[in-house]
């Protein structure tokens, strides 16, 4: 058995406002309302792209929160994010919840289907974008996460409920 130092793991930097509002307006031009969605949850829930957003379901959705269900979250525990008023107005103007209950939000063909969209389907479509915009750095889907927290933050949201929205179970 050989033992390997540990590797850093990859760097996801957060978006500036800025680069927010060129991401955001490049995505709404081209009418990719999936790939505005996906980052939308990552951005507004403080979700994870591979498994807490890419798989989630209809059923999933809640009038005012989502459910990210155990086996799919970091945590193993149920986290209940508040979906705020983007990504609702988002979710309605989809008619996401008109859909077959158990099929999967970001399915084939642009539309909640029985299967997912697989697991780098999303990252190749950012990278498009961020390319188009000629963003070269550690930009990431993942970043999304980080920056909705710093905006967050930066809204005066307390810690209490950032550690909900977060859903972690510790506050530190």
């Amino acid at each position: 058995l050989e033992l390997v130092p540990k590797q850093e793991s990859e760097m996801h930097e957060p978006y500036t406002d800025e680069q927010a509002n060129e991401i955001f307006g490049l995505i709404e031009k081209k009418q990719d309302y999936q790939l505005l969605l996906f980052i939308y949850f990552i951005h507004y829930t403080f979700a994870r792209p591979g498994k807490e957003v890419r798989l989630m379901k209809v059923k999933d959705l809640r009038d005012k929160s989502v459910l990210f269900r155990p086996g799919r979250s970091k945590t193993s525990i149920t986290k209940t994010p508040t979906l705020p008023k983007p990504l609702a107005d988002l979710i309605d103007f989809l008619q996401l919840r008109g859909y077959d209950s158990d099929f999967y939000i970001f399915g084939k063909d642009d539309k909640p289907g029985p299967v997912p969209v697989g697991k780098n389907h999303f990252y190749h479509r950012h990278k498009k974008i961020l390319d188009e915009l000629n963003f070269k750095g550690k930009y990431t889907v993942y970043g999304w996460k980080h920056t909705g927290n710093i905006k967050a933050i930066r809204l005066g949201i307390s810690p209490k409920k950032l550690q909900l929205q977060n859903g972690f179970t510790e506050y530190k």
